[in-house]
């Protein structure tokens, strides 16, 4: 099966959202979450959307749906996903999922002043 390339979405996602085009936003989340179920981000997203026009329920849900799909994704991803989780109100599942970030790894040097912020 051949890997569709779902970045220029994600990208488009992005530049929606950053617009504050939150249906535009959304429908291109709902699209990668169809494509690639498994990528936490999109989720995250989607959360946020959900937060911001009042939609409480779907919010916590999409946060909830983002922190199941964490394990193995980048620092940066988790961090993005925890605050996520914040906004929402699920403080106690941010600061879980603070504990899937390797801070000794090389990598993740960059995140570990806003890994620390979270856990503070």
């Amino acid at each position: 099966m051949q890997q569709v390339d779902l970045q220029p979405l994600w990208q488009q996602a992005v530049e929606h959202f950053g617009q504050h085009r939150l249906a535009e936003a959304e429908a291109a989340c709902v699209k990668l979450i169809g494509q690639a179920p498994e990528q936490p981000l999109a989720y995250a997203m989607l959360a946020q959307i959900c937060h911001a026009v009042g939609r409480t329920r779907g919010a916590t849900f999409n946060a909830f749906q983002a922190s199941q799909r964490v394990a193995g994704q980048a620092a940066g991803d988790i961090l993005i996903v925890a605050d996520v989780l914040l906004e929402v109100g699920e403080h106690h599942l941010a600061h879980s999922l603070l504990g899937f970030v390797d801070a000794g790894h090389p990598a993740n040097t960059a995140q570990l002043v806003p890994l620390a912020r979270l856990y503070s």
